[in-house]
């Protein structure tokens, strides 16, 4: 009998270990980034870079003539760095390249280090990094991000590993060497986490400002949450079916937007942040849609007009509730999207409304709404993301009439703008719509000012710009002033639309569209949590209590509180589902022990009072609305 032969070389063993430590990590879910780019990068490559490690270890790596490790003895230079890099209190590490991984390697050995982030935008240096650790066996959580182009990439997907941590706790080592090899990419790669980490201390600011409003309104929106339409319906229905869509904010260069909008109204399909609504209607321009997502009580009058039923409102579950009682009141078509809480999961049962992307702003949220129509041109216009004029928002704006309102001598309308261009420092706007290229020279008080907020909302439409060009959407820019705007090509809306058809599209349907019943199960459901949380609220109660007591009790009394304490917390975790209701009112507390640095005694107790007073304001929500 004739013996087959497998032509097929065998791997070696650094292939091997290699295909082993990406199939962990693939499986832990610890590959951050897209795992088919890191594939991609390394299958025609991984077997000539296997057989080279052998010479690598042996004589060192170096490319473009600069060397990754030390030739001596990369070992010692690798123990080295990380005693320079790993103080008392770091438990987490984030590489900005680990070379081939001899400093990776050392802190995989540290006892204190509970996790390791690596950041990699070289897929060989990658593969050495792999082939060479064993992650399997290691019991910190590993995590690895490849980047091959930081400038393109946000990082977003990176933001699970700071989760829960201290950031204190986390400390970051940039790799000397890959920074000098690869500079461009290394120096982007460091500016993009950066930003993450910036956007990511706006988020948890948000979390603390808004964490009581956010869960009260979605209690008290649950009426109209639970007859509402799906957001999913608007984009079946007219995905791919418009050509011109403008996404209309409230910046104050929108006023001389105004006679465009008018004389060309038919030519477009007209998105608003709801901001900029009642300016608008004011000057006889209806929206088709607007957004709103606000859970501010101030926003509510964005919405307070008779007309407003003229415009379908798509809305976020967390949008204060006197908005959506009384677009309920006029029988305004109002259209909702899913909010990740667990209160709003309890009311649609799980079920998808459909989702927008948060990008800090409404008018981020309008220009994803945007996005997934598909048209053939999104056109943004009062998108000034600067303060133009000296002005926070446009001319006419409810915020503005709320200023004149409460207008004193010793608080003016001037005032008030200074105090919003001066909440957070300002920058001078690097680029403007009115000079792209720099080429002015303006008078001292004369140059255009913006702030790290507006910068962010600016960082994010540009960001997307640069994924929407492969959609084959042109995306125009027509406001008349603020910043400039890359991946936008800026030109005046009556010349966008000149040649455009009118927009036959009808609303009709989705407007007067079906509202569902009342969810039965999401009923019964809010009827469960109120019975936890009633019992939470007397153990959470005691607990705080007990924790108190505990501060100037002797060892004898001290045993028997902490036999107390544990057995109510072994009840309290049987309360889950109420738990994550409660949780989002206590963010402020659970932030402040989880991720600052904080080493007061009294964390447990402050924990215990806050989840309190958190079950005692759900319990009277859910007693007013299922009553």
């Amino acid at each position: 009998m004739r013996k087959e032969y497998s032509l097929e070389k065998p791997m070696s063993a650094n292939e091997l270990q290699f295909n082993k430590n990406l199939a962990f990590l693939e499986s832990k879910k610890r590959i951050l980034s897209p795992i088919k780019n890191l594939l991609l990068a390394v299958e025609d490559n991984k077997t000539n870079w296997a057989a080279n490690t052998e010479n690598v270890l042996a004589n060192g790596f170096e490319k473009n003539g600069i060397w990754y490790h030390s030739r001596r003895d990369p070992q010692r230079e690798g123990v080295r760095q990380m005693e320079n890099t790993i103080d008392s209190q770091t438990r987490h590490l984030i590489f900005l390249s680990a070379g081939i991984g001899y400093p990776f390697m050392e802190a995989m050995k540290n006892p204190q280090i509970e996790s390791i982030l690596v950041f990699e935008t070289d897929p060989e240096t990658l593969f050495y990094c792999l082939s060479l650790s064993d992650i399997l066996h290691c019991p910190k959580k590993i995590y690895i991000y490849y980047c091959p182009d930081p400038q393109m990439d946000t990082l977003e997907d990176s933001l699970v590993f700071f989760q829960n941590k201290n950031l204190n706790a986390i400390r970051l080592y940039k790799h000397r060497a890959s920074f000098q090899i690869h500079a461009t990419a290394c120096q982007n790669l460091e500016d993009q986490l950066d930003s993450i980490m910036y956007k990511r201390s706006i988020n948890q600011a948000t979390i603390i400002k808004f964490q009581g409003i956010w869960n009260k309104n979605i209690v008290l929106n649950m009426k109209q949450l639970l007859q509402g339409k799906k957001l999913g319906a608007i984009i079946e229905t007219l995905k791919g079916q418009i050509q011109n869509v403008v996404v209309c904010g409230a910046g104050p260069s929108l006023s001389e937007s105004f006679s465009d909008l008018r004389e060309n109204r038919l030519k477009f399909f007209l998105i608003a942040a709801d901001t900029a609504f009642m300016p608008l209607i004011k000057n006889n321009i209806f929206p088709d849609i607007v957004i709103s997502a606000d859970p501010q009580w101030l926003n509510h009058y964005f919405a307070m007009n008779p007309e407003a039923n003229r415009s379908i409102w798509i809305m976020d579950p967390v949008v204060c509730y006197q908005s959506s009682h009384y677009l309920d009141k006029i029988q305004a078509p109002v259209f909702w999207w899913d909010n990740p809480f667990y209160m709003d999961l309890v009311i649609r049962q799980n079920e998808s409304r459909g989702e927008i992307a948060h990008g800090g702003s409404v008018s981020t949220n309008a220009f994803d709404l945007a996005i997934k129509l598909h048209p053939e041109n999104i056109i943004l216009t009062g998108q000034d993301l600067s303060f133009s004029d000296k002005l926070a928002h446009v001319k006419g704006s409810v915020l503005e009439a709320m200023v004149y309102n409460k207008n004193t001598r010793f608080s003016g309308f001037e005032m008030h703008n200074f105090f919003q261009m001066r909440a957070i420092p300002p920058r001078k706007v690097e680029k403007s719509i009115a000079d792209p290229d720099n080429s002015a020279k303006p008078e001292k008080n004369g140059a255009l000012f913006t702030n790290d907020k507006l910068r962010v909302f600016s960082g994010w439409f540009q960001e997307q710009a640069m994924k929407v060009q492969k959609s084959g959407i042109h995306l125009y820019n027509a406001t008349q002033r603020g910043a400039y705007l890359e991946g936008f090509t800026h030109k005046s809306l009556r010349d966008i639309v000149k040649n455009s058809a009118n927009e036959s599209c009808s609303l009709d349907l989705i407007m007067n569209g079906e509202r569902p019943a009342n969810d039965q199960k999401a009923v019964a459901a809010l009827k469960n949590i109120l019975k936890e949380c009633k019992r939470l609220e007397n153990l959470y109660l005691e607990n705080f209590q007990f924790s108190r007591a505990a501060q100037g009790a002797g060892n004898a009394r001290l045993n028997d509180i902490y036999k107390k304490l544990d057995a109510n917390d072994n009840e309290i975790k049987k309360y889950s589902h109420a738990n994550e209701a409660l949780s989002i009112n206590a963010q402020n507390i659970i932030l402040t022990i989880t991720e600052q640095d904080n080493n007061d005694q009294n964390a447990a107790m402050l924990f215990y009072k806050f989840m309190y007073l958190s079950a005692r304001k759900i319990n009277y929500l859910l007693k007013k609305i299922l009553k």
